[in-house]
């Protein structure tokens, strides 16, 4: 949930778990990075625009959106998604298409949000063990 003038904004209707992580305003819309359980209970990464649900997995594997930018009409997410050995990798989808990035050769690899200059897409890769 979010609050937009003092009003709040429910981003799920409390039937399944949710995480919001971040949160960006772009030309009077509102964008929150995160996700959500899907109906087999598998992490789906995505945002809501204006409290309205815009996944970029389809649940098959789990993942999770950590950050987002948006540049113009462009939507940038950033997160992760588990390969099938359980290891993250990480991974940003610009416009709903993802693109991985080389994970480090052991553990884990996500994408962490990064100060930036407005007009600019940025990131930081962040290599951990999970």
């Amino acid at each position: 949930m979010y609050w937009k003038n003092g009003i709040p904004v429910a981003l799920t209707d409390g039937t399944k778990d949710a995480k919001a992580m971040a949160v960006v305003v772009s030309g009077g819309d509102v964008y929150v990075a995160g996700g959500w359980s899907s109906d087999r209970n598998v992490g789906v990464a995505g945002y809501w625009k204006n409290g309205v649900p815009v996944p970029m997995t389809d649940g098959t594997k789990s993942a999770f959106a950590e950050s987002i930018v948006v540049s113009g009409s462009d939507v940038y997410v950033a997160g992760y998604e588990l390969d099938g050995t359980g290891k993250a990798v990480p991974t940003y989808w610009k416009n709903g298409e993802a693109l991985p990035l080389a994970g480090p050769t052991s553990g884990s690899g996500k994408l962490a949000p990064s100060p930036c200059r407005e007009g600019c897409v940025c990131r930081r890769l962040d290599l951990r063990d999970r």
